[in-house]
């Protein structure tokens, strides 16, 4: 929970291993949580991690303890670093649940899976020769597809109040935010759902890099496979992150990849999202309410 307040993991174990030290030595080994509570607030303090990281730690206890729904989708085009992002945000914020959502898909097509008219195709988009239209029609068939199998999946976000972090590059942020059982960041709230299932807070993040760190990318990413990246495979990928792009205006949160600092981009998009964890208590709050009035 240290790190998921904003503390480093180098500061989060230190202070972990002052608190235990402190209680060994003062015998204390069963203590009251607001006392255990009380005593790690001053070791925090004490290192320089006042009053807003104790804060930010009480806030996410509550998220967790009231079980508030979440839904955070990590999108974007193939090489822009989703997976490592994903993973990172999910292990700082102690989110049990993440998703990758291109296996799913793999798993889907060789399954056999039909959308609409006609199966889809096992290779990659990007490796086919489409473009323009054509490209962004198969595009929404493969999310489309995607979606739909994600249905088990986050039905437990609705009724069990998961905090989930899906990332993937054929996740269509406009097939989310259409979505009536979502509540989209930003968003007027929505009535309260029946069944006792929860709207989860919806926070859609599409990643983007420039052409010239993304190339490079693609370029390492290309040389463990059999076919060497060309400027035509390239040119698909650039055209589907100029699609995802243009959600910003709907509720998107498009956040820029530099690979000279990764770091810094996990870093704000982690304060990003102690925010939302914050508006989805009080979205958890409002429903309650809402639906007492009922």
């Amino acid at each position: 929970m240290l790190t998921a307040a904003g503390i480093p993991d180098k500061w989060a174990v230190k202070i972990s291993l002052e608190l235990k030290r402190d209680l060994v030595d003062h015998d204390l080994l069963s203590l009251p949580q607001g006392d255990l509570d009380q005593r790690l607030f001053r070791i925090m303090e004490a290192r320089g991690y006042g009053p807003e990281y104790v804060r930010q730690y009480e806030m996410v206890v509550r998220f967790f303890h009231v079980k508030a729904p979440l839904l955070v989708l990590v999108c974007g085009t193939a090489c822009v670093g989703k997976s490592v992002i994903a993973t990172q945000l999910s292990e700082r914020l102690n989110f049990s649940h993440v998703i990758q959502t291109d296996i799913l898909l793999d798993l889907i097509k060789d399954q056999g899976y039909t959308a609409s008219e006609k199966p889809l195709h096992p290779t990659p988009l990007w490796e086919r020769d489409l473009a323009g239209p054509e490209l962004l029609a198969e595009y929404g068939r493969e999310c489309a597809a995607l979606r739909q199998g994600l249905e088990c999946i986050l039905e437990k976000c609705h009724k069990e109040g998961k905090a989930m972090v899906l990332e993937g590059t054929h996740l269509d942020p406009a097939a989310f935010l259409a979505e009536d059982g979502m509540q989209p960041l930003g968003a007027p709230p929505r009535d309260p759902l029946t069944r006792g299932r929860q709207r989860p807070l919806l926070v859609p993040i599409v990643l983007e890099m420039a052409e010239e760190d993304h190339w490079e990318m693609v370029r390492d990413w290309s040389k463990a496979c059999t076919e060497p990246a060309d400027s035509a495979v390239f040119e698909r990928l650039r055209t589907l992150q100029d699609y995802l792009l243009q959600f910003e205006e709907k509720g998107c949160v498009n956040v820029e990849v530099r690979l000279d600092s990764v770091g810094d981009t996990i870093d704000a998009v982690h304060e990003f999202l102690l925010s939302c964890l914050e508006k989805a208590l009080k979205n958890n709050e409002l429903r309650k309410e809402r639906t007492a009035d009922l």
